[in-house]
This record gives C-alpha cells, structure tokens and sequence, in this order.
C-alpha cells in the first residue's frame, strides 16, 4: 500500500493535466485537497476510532496479534483505496477526480494500521527486525513502485490512458479478497524456538 501511493503520485497528477487539461493550480489544488484530508484522517479520525473501540489487553506478556478492529480497519482501507482507483479510472470531469482522491486519501490508514498490526504478532524482542524488514521493503518501493508505475502510465497513456487505475484497481480488488483470509488473535508461537 505504501509503495503505491509513492508510485502513483506523480501519475496521478499527469493523468489530471493530460485528461483534464490541468494546470499547475489545479495540480496543487488537488494535492492540498488530498493531503488535507490525509492528515485529518490519521491525526484525528484514526486516533478517534481506535481510542473508542480498542480494548486494554489485561495481559501485557501475551502476543495477541491483530485485533477485530484492526483487521476491519485494514479491509475498510484496501476497500476505500479500491473505490478511489476505480474512480479515478472512471472520472469524466475533474471534480469526480478530487472525490476519487479524498476517498483513496481515507484508505491512507490502512499502512499505519498494517504495520502496527504486524509488531502484534511477533515478541516484543523481534520487534526490531520486523519493523527493519519491513522498513526494507518501504525503501525499495520508493524506488521500485514509480519506475514501474510510470512506465505502464507511459506505454498506455494515449491508448487507455486509465490502464494503470484499473490495474492498481485489479491488485486492491485481490488484496481485499485476501483480507478476509486474516483470522483476529493469532499471535507468534515463542515455544517453538525455546527448543
């Protein structure tokens, strides 16, 4: 999920000024709309949310692994950043654009959510690696996801010019029926490594 904001940033805004005719102030107006809502979203809704449905663990030793919540705010996230794709691959005007993107913006709570919920499933001594693996894997899709993703927008734009909407749409659509596979609760075995 990361890697596909990176990526699509910048090919978001072609898309706009090759589909729309916007200009710079249109672009930035654009990306004053969606990081607003971005930053509204997880300073205050996330927090919001998570602070009136979580439950304190009463046992503070057990690896709990992901909770209800957590597993719906991740489903919610993929579904929103899924509409947001398929809006943007479907948008015939410039305002239907700036909706795609403040529904896709809403789906920006899934990575944060995703990497908290990760840090639940290993003991508090891995903890370290995971978050580095995971810090590996941000920093090669900030270089991998633009190079591939701009290449696909260069090679259809003209052609379809949505094709990279619908393909990303494609991938959020496969990620959310794979998110109905994740069961709540299932923490890290530590026996087995005492052995």
């Amino acid at each position: 999920m990361f890697g596909v904001a990176i990526g699509t940033s910048q090919v978001i805004i072609m898309y706009a000024e090759y589909m729309f005719g916007w200009g710079n102030v249109e672009s930035s107006i654009f990306i004053s709309i969606i990081n607003t809502v971005r930053v509204f979203n997880l300073f205050l809704v996330l927090p919001i949310v998570t602070r009136f449905f979580t439950k304190q663990s009463r046992r503070a030793w057990a690896i709990p692994g992901s909770t209800k919540l957590d597993i719906v705010i991740i489903r919610l996230s993929v579904f929103l950043d899924l509409l947001g794709y398929i809006g943007y691959a479907s948008a015939v005007h410039g305002s239907f654009m700036i909706l795609s993107g403040i529904i896709a913006a809403f789906g920006g709570m899934g990575s944060p959510t995703l990497q908290s919920s990760l840090t639940k499933h290993v003991p508090a001594d891995r903890v370290g690696q995971m978050l580095g693996a995971t810090g590996l894997l941000h920093a090669l899709a900030r270089i991998a996801a633009p190079t591939v993703l701009n290449l696909l927008y260069s090679l259809t734009v003209g052609k379809f010019t949505p094709t990279i909407f619908v393909c990303l749409a494609s991938v959020f659509g496969a990620a959310l029926f794979l998110s109905f596979f994740i069961k709540p609760h299932v923490g890290f075995d530590d026996s087995q490594d005492d052995e």
